[in-house]
């Protein structure tokens, strides 16, 4: 029952127990059957996915923070006929094209991931991120294309990546984040008749990540046919009520509180990659 994802006859009280379930198993969803990690300290660092559920031609590298491991087993399972091998790096926090806040952790695994791209030469790399630093604001007088430092960053680092690429480069491109404070309210908002578009504005946080995708859009330009935009934003955008949605129809959210995509959030973005990867081969 609790990692029920059809529709079936649930109720919005079964609705509750899932997003409640989801959130307290969320760090357990990040460990991946199909990976054999190089530290005991799974789901993060670096791990070599299991070659017998691929039947593919292609070394494929899958590098980012935390949603990496969050994808892990939708990737392997949609894309893993393109590769005849699948290296995930992950780390908790850390943008790979820019060193997060600037801390030490994700300074080295700045570093760590041109150096494992650089030994590994692959054909293909997947690069799932959820934003953090990337989607901090310009300086006043500076845009993306005039003197912003962390975009300048993000470009020395894409061009370390790119010669050691054989393919291409697949950048998961920035979504807004969830006000993790709504997540649980979701079934007693819909309980009491609260309007959807109305609980959608109060979930969904578009600041910042339009100045993500900024920076984003530009290193595709400047990365050239090599690199490319994979974009959610069709997925959770809502054409009737002009607004992101981040849960079902009964209520079942896309995302948890620690911002990662719940079971049923992994359901809705699957296509995604199926298409992605069936445009590969």
């Amino acid at each position: 029952m609790m990692e029920q994802l059809d529709h079936g006859n649930l109720t919005l009280d079964d609705a509750a127990r899932l997003n409640h379930f989801w959130n307290v198993k969320d760090y357990l969803n990040l460990m991946v059957p199909t990976c054999r990690y190089e530290s005991p300290y799974g789901p993060f660092g670096w791990c070599h996915h299991k070659t017998d559920g691929l039947s593919g031609t292609y070394k494929v590298m899958t590098i980012g923070n935390s949603w990496t491991a969050n994808h892990a087993n939708v990737f392997y399972q949609e894309c893993g006929h393109i590769a005849k091998s699948i290296l995930q790096g992950a780390a908790s926090a850390c943008e790979p094209l820019y060193p997060t806040r600037l801390s030490r952790a994700c300074r080295s695994n700045f570093t760590n991931f041109e150096e494992r791209i650089r030994q590994e030469k692959p054909d293909f790399v997947f690069m799932f991120t959820r934003f953090v630093t990337i989607g901090d604001p310009f300086p006043p007088n500076v845009t993306v294309s005039d003197n912003d430092t962390i975009y300048e960053t993000m470009k020395e680092q894409m061009l370390k990546f790119i010669p050691n690429i054989s393919r291409r480069l697949y950048i998961l491109d920035a979504m807004p984040r969830p006000n993790v404070e709504y997540i649980e309210k979701i079934v007693p908002m819909l309980k009491e008749k609260v309007p959807m578009e109305q609980i959608d504005n109060l979930l969904v946080n578009q600041t910042l990540y339009q100045t993500a995708r900024q920076r984003y859009a530009k290193i595709a330009k400047d990365c050239g046919p090599t690199c490319v935009l994979v974009d959610y934003d069709p997925i959770f955008w809502n054409s009737t009520s002009g607004t992101f949605r981040f849960y079902d129809e009964i209520g079942r959210s896309y995302l948890s509180t620690s911002t990662h995509l719940t079971p049923r959030g992994l359901e809705h973005i699957r296509n995604v990659w199926t298409d992605v990867c069936r445009r590969i081969l």
